[in-house]
């Protein structure tokens, strides 16, 4: 099974994240709260998403940070051009390390 990684900051409840969601017939960034990392019987570990008018899964590529900038995808892609990894980068989760401390941490539930 591939391990699927994700920045921090896209885990952060209390900042929350821009999300590319379909509203009103037209595709958008729109902002949105991250719920959880994955969810039991999924393949592949989707962020899970809540706004007032939606919920979807979310790819890295449809997940930035709130006011704009590079995806998560182009986030890594970036670390991986300079070199780097992200299972070796602190900046970086699989999920696996997340703790519920308080109400910024999103819940983490393994695939599969």
């Amino acid at each position: 099974q591939k391990t699927e990684w994700w920045p921090r900051w896209a885990l952060n409840k209390a900042r929350g994240v821009e999300v590319l969601a379909p509203l009103k017939g037209k595709t958008g960034w729109t902002q949105a709260t991250p719920i959880a990392l994955g969810y039991s019987g999924q393949k592949k570990c989707f962020l899970f998403v809540r706004a007032e008018s939606f919920e979807m899964d979310c790819r890295r590529s449809e997940v930035r940070p709130v006011g704009g900038g590079r995806t998560a995808q182009q986030q890594m892609e970036d670390l991986i051009s300079r070199g780097h990894r992200p299972e070796n980068h602190q900046d970086w989760t699989d999920g696996s390390d997340i703790t519920m401390s308080d109400e910024c941490d999103i819940e983490f539930i393994r695939p599969g």
